[in-house]
C-alpha cells in the first residue's frame, strides 16, 4: 500500500508500541493466509473491519495481477523480507 499510496517502500516493524493508546501491536500475522486468520477471527469472535477501504481495493489488484504472474506475492513478500526495513533485521536488532 505505501508503494502504490505514497510512493516508498516500508511497512510496521513486526513489534510496534502506540503510545497514544498505550497497545503493543505484534505482527505475527503476516506470515498467515488471510483464509487461517477469518476463521480463527470468527472462533475467537474478534469485530471484523470494513470491506470497502484501500486495503480491500489493493487485495482485489494484486489478485487480478496474480492471474498474470501467479507467483507476485511470493516476490513482493520476499522483496519486503529482503529489504533493510528498520525494525525487521532480527539477527543485528538492539536488545
Amino acid at each position: 500500500m505505501n508503494l502504490l499510496f505514497e510512493g516508498r517502500i516500508g511497512c510496521f516493524q513486526p513489534v510496534t508500541y502506540l503510545d497514544r493508546t498505550d497497545i503493543t501491536q505484534i505482527r505475527p500475522l503476516l506470515y498467515c493466509q488471510e483464509p487461517d486468520i477469518r476463521r480463527m477471527a470468527s472462533k475467537l469472535a474478534l469485530p471484523g473491519v470494513a470491506a470497502n477501504s484501500r486495503r480491500q481495493e489493493v487485495k482485489e489488484l494484486l489478485a487480478e495481477l496474480e492471474q498474470r504472474y501467479p507467483d507476485l506475492k511470493k516476490k513482493l513478500f520476499g522483496a519486503i523480507q529482503r529489504y533493510p526495513l528498520y525494525g525487521w533485521d532480527l539477527e543485528n536488532m538492539e536488545k
